[in-house]
């Protein structure tokens, strides 16, 4: 009788053994390992593990990995394009960089992950963890992107054929401005379809970004611009100007040499004071230049800036504004310029 109940026992506490080893949830394989399930074959998927203290966080890291392989790839070729200078535009950035590349690869980045799915998930109750295994499918983010730089291509050589064509210094440097704001474009899709395409082959430019930055430089080298300013302390704004644009590779015109575009420019300066009490000399500078087109006799741009500062005496008042100001009044004259040669 003894016998039979402890072998009874011994039963029970064997099933119930049982029972919780197989109540206990299963961790997936892809948890422990960060390998991707078998269906999911690298040939045909992008895949990216996350997790977080919440399912949304944890799908959100989870699409993120993959959004990563394509900004690395990025930043790292866009860091070629970023050589190719130009004059500085009103946010610092090259003016054939005018477009900000950071917003231009979340941009592309954001519309590529759009494909990204979460089919797996895991939930840890135990130490309140969420993990999800999310997956993008090569194929169809391969096909949207071949199209891209495609169309991008068609673009970026329609302008070049455009500039070729062109007589007129003008109308030869809008199109590859044009292009060159593509090309960022360009660059950032095919990089995508680089990272999207498991052979890691991307589609081969007919225009290259080299070969672009030289029919640009040759044809700003045939740009001509004058620069007549007036008034007190007028050198400096002149200077700056000058030599903003020999960095952005445009040539100053000499006096009595034919320029197509002259700058005109007018500097006052006045003590400004009236009730200060300060102990400090305060100055006011005013700096206008008029952007105009020799061709037809047209201004184009119009560029303005005041700035008030002060200092311990009059001479350093007068150099702390102007330094202010020159800064000030060449970031809006390029960008004018910018906007002017990228018609």
């Amino acid at each position: 009788m003894m016998k039979n109940l402890k072998m009874i026992l011994l039963i029970c506490l064997i099933a119930l053994a049982f029972i919780s080893c197989k109540s206990a949830p299963e961790i997936p394989e892809w948890v422990n390992s960060g390998k991707s399930p078998v269906k999911y074959k690298p040939l045909l998927y992008m895949v990216g593990i996350g997790e977080g203290p919440d399912l949304v966080s944890a799908k959100d890291n989870a699409r993120a990995e993959i959004a990563k392989q394509f900004s690395l790839k990025i930043e790292q070729k866009m860091q070629v394009m970023e050589s190719y200078k130009g004059v500085n535009n009103e946010n610092g950035s090259s003016w054939i960089m005018k477009t900000d590349i950071n917003d231009l690869t979340r941009t592309y980045v954001s519309e590529t992950v759009n494909g990204i799915e979460v089919p797996e998930i895991w939930e840890d109750k135990k130490n309140n963890r969420f993990y999800a295994f999310a997956v993008l499918r090569r194929s169809p983010a391969m096909i949207r992107l071949q199209e891209k730089v495609t169309d991008l291509d068609d673009k970026i050589n329609g302008n070049v054929k455009l500039s070729k064509k062109a007589t007129d210094t003008l109308q030869k440097i809008r199109p590859l401005v044009k292009s060159f704001e593509l090309m960022k474009e360009r660059v950032i899709a095919n990089q995508q379809l680089m990272v999207v395409n498991y052979a890691g082959q991307g589609i081969e430019p007919d225009v290259s970004p080299a070969q672009l930055d030289n029919m640009l430089s040759e044809s700003l080298h045939n740009l001509r611009i004058s620069i007549e300013c007036e008034g007190a302390e007028n050198v400096q704004i002149k200077n700056a100007i000058m030599e903003s644009l020999n960095n952005g590779r445009i040539s100053v015109s000499k006096e009595g040499e034919k320029s197509q575009i002259l700058v005109k420019g007018l500097v006052s300066i006045k003590q400004t004071n009236k009730n200060n009490k300060t102990g400090y000399t305060f100055v006011k500078i005013n700096a206008s230049l008029s952007l105009i087109n020799q061709e037809d006799g047209r201004t184009f741009g119009q560029v303005e800036h005041t700035m008030r500062d002060g200092a311990m005496n009059l001479e350093d008042a007068q150099s702390k504004t102007m330094t202010k100001l020159v800064m000030q009044i060449v970031q809006k004259f390029n960008s004018t310029l910018y906007d002017y040669l990228s018609l």
